[in-house]
């Protein structure tokens, strides 16, 4: 039998994104051995329960089990300055994401899953981490810890927020796949007013009391830079990650917590747009010419045309 080509791939973007992105990975991994994904925000989460369910209705099972805000607690006012946040994680998340997963480690999972956070512990300078050392569901907790709504999540010294804030750093996996073909996934939405957007759906979906909305925005406040980086999380910059394959969504739409059925919908979506990306790929994989693609063949997909009515 012969063997599956061997891809990279990295994927950037959170919110509803994820799961068309989460659709696409799962129809690739039909085609392709991925031997590493590199995740941040949302997606860190969503892709690994695409590819560790068999058809494309188990794996919308397992989305319908999980929304981050049904583990997380709502801090008392004069806990927010403190613990950095409104609302703390609970680790029950951490045990509950690996089991859904079936991940313990991203370093030693097939395939490998890399989720991104940036540590804010120095305010002298943020760091992104790669947490693939870490527990797997320590590291997607804090690859998904969206600023000011969740309380950083600490991991020894390390206080761990959500990977998007760090930009597209994600992408420096490809520096260790020269041989295999590279493919990014992205959107071309400004990341920045989506974290906004889902700092203040989250407040009002949890229904967080106004008296710790108050400690919220002193804390905010005090924090200026740390708001500054939520504001210009950036798009991504793709120069110097030496990627063969860029496909850049475009329309797919800002919805945040969205019912069950709008996740499946967009998991479908992708799925079927993953096809035309499939035979986008196939030619120059399959002649060995994806080598003379660097960072140039950016191809622009209008999500529209592939929309279920």
């Amino acid at each position: 039998m012969k063997q599956k080509q061997k891809i990279a791939v990295a994927v950037a973007g959170g919110g509803d994104k994820t799961y068309v992105f989460a659709g696409i990975l799962h129809y690739l991994q039909q085609k392709y051995d991925i031997v590493e994904i590199s995740t941040i925000s949302g997606s860190s989460y969503t892709v690994p329960l695409a590819l560790s369910r068999g058809t494309l209705n188990s794996v919308a099972a397992s989305f319908q089990k999980l929304n981050i805000l049904d583990f997380a607690k709502i801090l008392k006012p004069e806990e927010v300055l403190e613990k950095r946040g409104v609302m703390e994680i609970d680790p029950r998340f951490f045990r509950y994401i690996e089991s859904l997963t079936g991940i313990k480690n991203g370093r030693t999972s097939t395939p490998k899953f890399t989720p991104y956070a940036v540590d804010i512990s120095n305010p002298e300078g943020y760091r992104t981490v790669d947490t693939s050392r870490m527990p797997f569901g320590v590291g997607v907790a804090a690859s998904i810890a969206l600023p000011f709504l969740f309380a950083p999540i600490r991991h020894g010294n390390l206080e761990l927020v959500d990977g998007g804030i760090g930009g597209n750093v994600n992408l420096g996996i490809f520096k260790k796949y020269a041989k295999i073909p590279k493919v990014v996934l992205m959107h071309t939405s400004a990341q920045g007013p989506a974290m906004i957007k889902t700092l203040l759906a989250g407040i009002r979906y949890m229904k967080v009391p106004f008296s710790t909305v108050t400690s919220l925005h002193k804390l905010i406040k005090n924090e200026p830079k740390l708001f500054d980086a939520c504001k210009r999380a950036p798009n991504i910059n793709l120069t110097n990650y030496n990627a063969n394959f860029i496909f850049n969504l475009h329309n797919v739409s800002e919805g945040l917590l969205l019912s069950e059925s709008a996740k499946k919908k967009l998991l479908v979506e992708g799925y079927m747009m993953a096809d035309h990306i499939y035979s986008t790929m196939d030619y120059f994989i399959r002649t060995g010419l994806w080598k003379k693609l660097e960072n140039e063949n950016v191809i622009d997909l209008n999500f529209d045309k592939f929309r279920i009515n």
